[in-house]
């Protein structure tokens, strides 16, 4: 197991034990992880994504550039 995975799992552990530092360190690296998602959002790669699950499903899907790219 990477030394990564590892330390996230203890600091989990600690903080559903109720240690507060490690409830404030967590929320903090969840904070931090999900701004940098949000930085990386890129409305057209969703849609794109989006579009190719459903075509996955069997869904006949025409991309004709419309929308609110």
């Amino acid at each position: 197991m990477p030394i990564s995975e590892a330390l996230i799992r203890k600091l989990r552990e600690l903080a559903l034990s109720g240690d507060r530092r490690a409830m404030d360190l967590q929320r903090r690296i969840l904070e931090e992880a999900g701004a940098a998602q949000a930085a990386e959002f890129d409305p057209k790669e969703k849609k794109q994504r989006i579009l190719n699950a459903l075509r996955k499903m069997g869904v006949n899907v025409i991309d004709d550039g419309g929308g609110n790219d």
